[in-house]
Order: C-alpha cells, then sequence, then structure tokens
C-alpha cells in the first residue's frame, strides 16, 4: 500500500504545520478488472465465468439493498443500507405519515462494516497488520479555475525527489519531473538523476480535505 504525506495547514488547528499520512488514491479497480485478477491470482475459473458470477452478484446485492436487507460476505464485511434524512425531520408522527416517507429521505447510503468475527477479523488494526506500507508523494492542494469554476487540485510529489540529496552541479543533468508522475530523460551519459517532478491530480469536488487523521486541513 502506497502511503503519502499531506501537511496540515489549518492555522486554527492544534495539528497545524504537521504531516500527516493517507492512502494514495487510484482508480477504483471495475468488475471486469476485479474478475481478471482473481481468475489470474486464484486460477478457480476462467475470466468470463467469473465475470459472470461476479455481475450476478452485484445484480442480486442491489436488489437486496433496495429491499433493506443487509448483505454479509464471510470473512470481509457486511454491506447495509441506511437512509439520509438530513433536514427533514417532522414534529409529530402524523406530520411525518402525511408528508409521505419518500419526503423524509434525501438518499439511501451503503454502510460497509468489516468483519469482525473470530478468527475473520477486518478490523482497522487487523488490517493494518496484513499490509507492506511504502511511501509515495507530498500531496499538497491548491485553487485552480477550471472552466470558469473554482476547484482543488491535488499535486503530488514524490517523497524520494524531495528527500533526495541537492545536486552539486558536476553531475549530468537531472530528471524532468512530468504530469502523470513519469520520469524525465537525463543526458546522453547517463548522468541525469531520476525522480523529480510535481504531480497534478484531478480536481477535487469535496474540497480536496485529507481523510480521517489528518484533523482539518487548510487548502
Amino acid at each position: 500500500m502506497v502511503i503519502n504525506l499531506r501537511q496540515n495547514k489549518n492555522e486554527d488547528n492544534a495539528a497545524f504545520g504537521k504531516y500527516f499520512a493517507e492512502v494514495d488514491t487510484k482508480e477504483p479497480l471495475n468488475l471486469k478488472g476485479l474478475a481478471a485478477h482473481m481468475a489470474d491470482h486464484q486460477k478457480i475459473s476462467t475470466f468470463e465465468m467469473i465475470e459472470l458470477v461476479l455481475g450476478e452478484m452485484v445484480k442480486c446485492m442491489v436488489h437486496l439493498m433496495r429491499e433493506g436487507q443487509p448483505v454479509k460476505l464471510d470473512g470481509f464485511g457486511t454491506f447495509s443500507p441506511s437512509v439520509d434524512g438530513q433536514g427533514n425531520g417532522m414534529n409529530s408522527i402524523e406530520e411525518a405519515v402525511a408528508a409521505g416517507a419518500e419526503n423524509l429521505i434525501n438518499g439511501i447510503r451503503l454502510i460497509f462494516t468489516p468483519e469482525n468475527t473470530k478468527g475473520e477479523q477486518l478490523t482497522s488494526r487487523a488490517l493494518k497488520d496484513e499490509c507492506v506500507f511504502t511511501f509515495g508523494y507530498l500531496v499538497e492542494s491548491e485553487k485552480r479555475t477550471v472552466n470558469g469554476k473554482v476547484r482543488r487540485v491535488q499535486n503530488k510529489t514524490p517523497l524520494s525527489y524531495l528527500l533526495a540529496p541537492e545536486d552539486d552541479g558536476t553531475s549530468g543533468g537531472s530528471t524532468g519531473g512530468n504530469t502523470g508522475g513519469t520520469t524525465g530523460g537525463g543526458t546522453d551519459n547517463n548522468g541525469g538523476t531520476t525522480g523529480g517532478g510535481t504531480q497534478s491530480g484531478g480536481s477535487d469536488d469535496n474540497g480536496g480535505l485529507p481523510p480521517d487523521g489528518g484533523g482539518g486541513f487548510g487548502g
């Protein structure tokens, strides 16, 4: 698991200036990708058969969620539907019934509860013990105007580049960092150093805030 660092820039927060860990963001693996991983990793069946089974499982889980039925995947966890009724409270039972259930509900959320039975724990600490961590990037947020709208963009700089010794000028040309984290070329005599550059992430409509643990970071 690749771990990035983000600095708390909220001057009103007690943790201002400190660096916190967060998981490096990746594109989600879709159903075909999961089927391919299972077929390659376990050798239990063909890709086509696994994709078919997973597709049917997803359809059944969506159907069950619509009926309010939680689904437990042994060894993994439980998916449960939950109501988002923020701001829709009524003063009495009569008012609530008269308004109708659909008017009390903004949406239906899906909640995942990790497995926590004996011998099959998937709690945060148990899962941490199963992971192998490597450091990736320093992540910084900045505001940019895109198509007339102000958005937060995540810039990612390799930690290896930030921690590398400064070039004294005697070595070959340094590599240029490239958006997307590609490695730039050095000089023809292979004198260049690796790493370098800033990687720009996609825009973040949620404000670019870090995950839990960082504590109220500023932009």
